[in-house]
């Protein structure tokens, strides 16, 4: 297939009128125009529209697919910008057993989004709609999902997978995520919240400038998470263009791994691959390359360094956590609690309503040491509400401790003057009390 047909897809996304044949010949010469200022020496003496647009691609058109099911890849472009930007990496990607379905990066009402609120979002309704367009593709593993970007969409597919929890992955290249101030106005998102990500992360980031903050990382928790500096690569390198040559090496079945291409870009093509098939594929031997320094494979660390978090342990959570409860006991649960709260203080491991009704569980059952163990974890993690106390108290009181009942039903009280409940329950202690 021609990169023309790429061009075309990208010339045409606005205004599909433009499919006919004076409308082709228009977005031809116009992204000629475009793309002049790039002139790389091997092609110094050729006409870079010919060379360009009529050079084969590795791609078929129409192709009839491969049988069975392979990951998916949603990809968000940057500012402005088209996914077949990255041609030369998705056939890459495709050729190694992907499915690509990219998104161009338009705002809500100007061709090239802003870094505001309204232009994220519609960024990321146009994946989510993507994803579920790709549900009816009968090759993509829905269940197997990468949510990829590149600069601008680097900040829109970590909104996106932070809150659409099918994604397994995620993967930037010199994503804006990690810059700085790009995050200033989703920090207002209840969703936008490092820890919420509990899922592979890799941002490929290029040379060290004033603008790199790489403070998204760093908070990160329960991911694995991977931070390769190209150390000699610009921002527009991660892209296909400025690579023209990449077109003739690429299209050599000799190349199909891509041996001869530049050693950045290379790089880059490689390093996507290694860490989708370490965690959509699980393949061991993509996973010790990402844990290996580059310098075993004889790339300096002028070219390459890697960062590496090794995520937390990610104790069980809300419904899984009370079911952690019930089968090993509350003395084991609430070790799996303190060690999860010492290495991440700020956790919510169950919801007031769950463990409120774990603690009754236990009352009905009679179990009532139990039962002030779960209510006591419920007032923990709770301190400001009545209602933990409250059931608290009831506990102290039927397993016959009328004095820590009065003590927190006291508390539940104060915390909220209009609990009849709590005002019941001490006027009724209170009885008891002075009789004894």
């Amino acid at each position: 297939m021609p990169y023309s047909e790429y061009v075309i897809t990208r010339g045409s996304r606005f205004d599909y009128s433009l499919l006919s044949q004076e409308g082709i010949k228009s977005i031809l010469e116009n992204y000629a125009s475009s793309i002049n200022w790039y002139n790389p020496s091997e092609i110094k003496n050729t006409d870079i529209t010919d060379f360009i647009i009529n050079r084969k691609t590795r791609a078929f058109k129409d192709a009839t697919p491969e049988s069975g099911k392979f990951p998916l890849i949603l990809f968000c472009s940057g500012g402005g910008d088209t996914p077949s930007s990255f041609d030369v990496l998705f056939e890459y990607l495709a050729s190694h057993g992907y499915v690509i379905a990219g998104i161009p990066s338009n705002g809500m009402f100007e061709n090239k989004p802003s870094y505001n609120l309204m232009d994220e979002e519609s960024q990321i309704r146009d994946m989510e709609f993507a994803m579920s367009y790709m549900t009816e593709f009968p090759n993509a593993d829905i269940n197997n999902i990468c949510s990829m970007g590149y600069s601008y969409g680097g900040l829109v597919n970590v909104l996106f997978a932070l809150r659409n929890f099918d994604i397994k992955t995620v993967l930037c290249l010199d994503g804006s995520i990690c810059l700085k101030d790009r995050d200033r106005a989703v920090k207002t998102l209840p969703y936008f919240d490092s820890a919420r990500l509990k899922i592979p992360f890799l941002n490929m980031a290029r040379e060290v400038h004033d603008e790199q903050d790489f403070k998204f990382f760093n908070q990160l928790k329960y991911s694995n998470a991977y931070l390769l500096h190209f150390n000699q690569m610009n921002h527009e390198g991660f892209k296909s263009i400025p690579h023209i040559e990449d077109f003739e090496n690429i299209n050599n079945p000799k190349n199909r791994n891509i041996v001869s291409i530049g050693d950045d870009n290379e790089l880059v093509y490689k390093y996507s691959l290694h860490f989708l098939d370490a965690y959509t594929k699980n393949d061991s031997n993509a996973y010790s390359t990402m844990q290996s320094s580059p310098e075993k494979y004889g790339i300096s660390e002028e070219i390459l360094k890697i960062d590496f978090k090794q995520s937390l342990e990610l104790p069980p959570l809300g419904e899984r956590f009370i079911e952690y409860i019930e089968a090993e006991g509350i003395d084991k649960g609430l070790q799996v609690y303190h060690k999860a709260k010492k290495n991440d203080p700020q956790i919510i491991i169950f919801d007031k309503n769950e463990i409120n009704n774990l603690g009754y569980d236990f009352l009905n059952r009679k179990m009532f040491v139990d039962a002030i163990k779960v209510f006591q974890l419920f007032v923990l993690e709770y301190p400001d509400i009545s209602n933990s106390y409250d059931s608290l108290g009831e506990a102290f009181a039927k397993n016959n401790n009328i004095k820590d009942a009065l003590y927190n039903y006291r508390i539940a009280l104060k915390i909220n003057p209009y609990s009849q409940s709590a005002a019941r329950a001490i006027k009724e202690l209170e009885k008891l009390e002075n009789v004894q």
